[in-house]
């Protein structure tokens, strides 16, 4: 399947698309046409959506069992001569607006993955980065890797420190360039707690030795604050952020993407 299309159905089945196409098709049926019944399910399904994944609790859930699934890294459990020597942070998106501080062209999931990988490789004397990422919708196109390499220059990364792969365009195409680099040697990957568990799927398919560095953990325990009992924009960006994993967990796992080995 194409790269556009698969974007394009994978955000049409996600919300809060989802509610929103549903809630027009019921509409129109409701005012064009005689299934009248059919028109009220729909826009009725489309509110309890609406409400039901407003609730950040909700979404909270499936996130939650995502980004717990590896735990965070500890670097101080590698022995001092078998460290890893590649840091591969893999790119979650960018902007290209030059009227923007480089803090702004990068974006919120490359970033806090960025910083992560840059912490990870201080702490490891010996490694190297591997910033991973491929042109997606900018115009002109520019590699994520290549933003993720300015900034991390600007925050003192010395050039020689960072290697780039700039070919892909998803994850499973980053698991096959990056494969090419490292070979069979272990290596830190670094991505959202929320993209890991299908990220490391991926890359252990291909036949590669990750060890997980989740980072940029969504959902988290705290107490309850009383806009909590109202629906809102963070509780659909968070049913977006789970839907968007279980699907393309679902995706890798009927093409038989999700075992180990080559």
């Amino acid at each position: 399947m194409g790269f556009v299309a698969k974007k394009m159905i994978g955000g049409m089945l996600l919300p809060p698309a989802l509610m929103w196409e549903l809630l027009v098709v019921g509409i129109l049926l409701l005012w064009f046409s005689k299934r009248q019944r059919l028109g009220k399910v729909l826009v009725t399904l489309a509110g309890i959506l609406f409400v039901t994944l407003g609730w950040e609790e909700v979404p909270d859930e499936v996130l939650y069992k995502l980004e717990r699934h590896y735990p965070p890294l500890d670097v101080a459990k590698f022995d001092e001569n078998a460290a890893p020597k590649w840091v591969v942070v893999l790119g979650g998106g960018h902007s290209l607006d030059a009227g923007l501080p480089l803090s702004s062209q990068i974006a919120p999931h490359s970033l806090v993955r960025l910083v992560e990988g840059i912490m990870l490789w201080r702490q490891l004397p010996e490694s190297q980065l591997l910033l991973s990422g491929g042109t997606g919708f900018t115009d002109p196109p520019k590699p994520v890797a290549d933003t993720m390499a300015q900034v991390a220059a600007a925050l003192g990364v010395p050039q020689e420190a960072m290697l780039l792969e700039t070919a892909s365009r998803d994850t499973e195409q980053q698991a096959k360039e990056v494969a090419e680099i490292v070979g069979t040697e272990p290596f830190i990957l670094v991505t959202s707690a929320t993209h890991m568990r299908r990220a490391m799927a991926l890359f252990e398919h291909t036949g590669l030795r990750p060890i997980a560095a989740p980072t940029g953990h969504v959902a988290r325990e705290g107490p309850w604050w009383p806009s909590d009992f109202f629906p809102g924009a963070t509780g659909w960006w968070h049913a977006r952020e789970a839907g968007y994993e279980l699907l393309g967990l679902t995706w890798a796992w009927l093409r038989g993407k999700t075992g180990g080995g080559a």
